[in-house]
């Protein structure tokens, strides 16, 4: 299992996200949102990092 620590450009958010491999690559934010692309580790990286650096 991998995984990454994303963090918004203030530092103040900080997803991990964890490559599962029965349900793919996901990230759960702070927030409560459940972050994923179609389970692809790469494109969750990048939806992550969208979604950590809008206001919460």
């Amino acid at each position: 299992m991998a995984q990454v620590l994303v963090a918004s450009d203030d530092g103040a958010t900080v997803v991990e996200i964890v490559q599962d491999d029965e349900v793919g690559a996901f990230g759960v934010c702070p927030c409560g949102d459940r972050i994923s692309d179609r389970g692809h580790f790469e494109d969750t990286v990048q939806a992550v990092e969208v979604h950590v650096d809008t206001r919460h």
